[in-house]
């Protein structure tokens, strides 16, 4: 759900043709047309001009400072506007004046502007002072650059304290627990369509967060080097979150350049950073709804196998895609099969959601790769509810067959959800990634309805009005 690199049928329900008679049988019209893109001017972007490689190591360096990765993008660098977000995450610096008065502190303080003080020096106190001074100028640039770079700030976790600048000290949030098996998790400004403006300070604070939910996180593709800065977030600030890097497939890659750029970025991370923190890759995410073949999907499946194995790198590799594609053939090229089940688009109650999603995920994925020769792994790739809704309308779901259905969008039937799956899930042992960690504000122009309205905290990185349950998942 979360890449705009192809169009995502606007019509709900796709993920789950089972429970509907007769749809979208092998390439009907009706599944066609609603396959078709929703937002024309988006869909007539070309979607790969040229392949952008993985960012060379003078570019992106475990050796940069945070200093170094806080710098905002140059203006006009990056084509997606953000100007629909209060704050853009490209900078870590905007609007935390904002923020702090709402009681929502960024992590990394802003450091003090001591260029702007020495250049002041030097512009009134130069042609006074001339030599003498230039000592002293010296030694308070030395001192000044000390003082930032051991400049303490606020955690992500809610807590405007002074903390270390050191990333692995940040004080936890006590509305926070480590109750969800895994988490999926998109970086802000991480989409190559609208130009990559993701930056380590974010992704680090973003480390910290999950950190405190979960120890497994989800990724979608690894376009914007979000592999490397996931990696190198993690090895700052010293927590223990395993990752499942992904390579999304898309079927309008001409001479497999997304592929080949995003090997590049996996290939990049991996050999700066290892594997130790690699749970595994999944090659394709939806693949199979949107209208690729089986053969297709496990080609590129073996095709990473292959390289991976050049590498030596010994991490399963596996596929996600909605919980009614898994089928005997896909479960035996693959090492696990991440699927995604939502209630929501099945129209269940709120209430009932929990339940389903056990016994549809037990009788369409885990029994089916139970019975391959290979017995893959299976796990819920993507299972929650929203809270809201861009529109009144959209706040409650419409089938394909225009019935509307029991399920309501909202933030006490997001609790409801969350009550009634996280901690039995845990204790019945199944694999799951909650959908998501933060609301996603570039759906919203994309998809509308209620694609941006499915994280624990808003755009804003702020916890919504909900309990996170407390329990183990181990």
């Amino acid at each position: 759900m979360s890449s705009p690199s192809a169009p995502r049928a606007q019509g709900p329900g796709m993920s789950y043709e089972r429970n509907v008679p007769d749809a979208y049988d092998d390439h009907s019209a009706s599944r066609q047309q609603l396959l078709q893109p929703q937002y024309p001017h988006y869909a007539d972007e070309p979607a790969y001009d040229a392949p952008t490689p993985a960012l060379a190591a003078d570019n992106y360096s475990p050796d940069y400072t945070m200093e170094d990765m806080r710098r905002p993008l140059a203006p006009g660098s990056q084509p997606f506007s953000n100007a629909a977000y209060p704050h853009s995450f490209a900078d870590p610096d905007a609007g935390w004046t904002e923020k702090r008065q709402s009681g929502v502190p960024d992590t990394y303080a802003a450091a003090a502007p001591t260029r702007t003080r020495k250049k002041l020096w030097w512009t009134l106190g130069g042609a006074i002072l001339a030599v003498a001074l230039i000592a002293g100028v010296v030694a308070g640039i030395v001192v000044a650059k000390h003082k930032n770079s051991n400049q303490s700030a606020p955690s992500s976790s809610g807590n405007s304290n002074v903390l270390s600048g050191d990333p692995s000290k940040f004080k936890k949030n006590s509305a926070l627990h480590n109750s969800f098996y895994g988490m999926c998790y998109t970086p802000f400004n991480s989409q190559y369509t609208y130009g990559c403006g993701v930056d380590l300070a974010s992704v680090v604070e973003d480390v910290q967060t999950l950190s405190q939910l979960t120890t497994r996180v989800r990724l979608y593709g690894a376009d914007c080097n979000v592999t490397a800065l996931m990696l190198d977030a993690i090895q700052r600030t010293k927590v223990n979150l395993t990752i499942y890097p992904a390579i999304y497939l898309d079927l309008s890659d001409p001479g497999d350049v997304a592929w080949t750029r995003q090997l590049d970025n996996i290939t990049f991370a991996l050999d700066n950073f290892g594997t130790s923190n690699v749970g595994g890759i999944s090659v394709g995410n939806e693949y199979l709804l949107n209208g690729g073949s089986a053969t297709d999907l496990l080609a590129y499946v073996q095709r990473f196998r292959t390289f991976a194995s050049s590498k030596s790198w010994t991490f399963p590799v596996g596929t996600a895609d909605a919980g009614s594609m898994l089928t005997a053939t896909v479960a035996a090229g693959v090492d696990y099969f991440m699927a995604n089940v939502h209630a929501w688009f099945a129209g269940t109650l709120v209430s009932d959601g929990p339940a389903w999603t056990y016994q549809y995920f037990e009788d369409n994925d885990a029994n089916v790769a139970a019975a391959a020769p290979n017995k893959p792994a299976a796990y819920i790739a993507e299972t929650g509810w929203p809270s809201g809704a861009n529109d009144t309308k959209a706040l409650t779901y419409v089938n394909d067959q225009g019935t509307v259905t029991g399920a309501h969008a909202g933030v006490s039937e997001m609790q409801t959800f969350l009550d009634g799956y996280v901690c039995p899930a845990n204790k019945n042992g199944t694999g799951y990634f909650w959908f998501e960690l933060y609301d996603e504000e570039w759906k919203n122009a994309l998809y509308g309805g209620v694609e941006a309205h499915w994280g624990l905290f808003d755009q804003d990185k702020k916890l919504k009005q909900i309990t996170i349950p407390d329990c183990s998942h181990t």
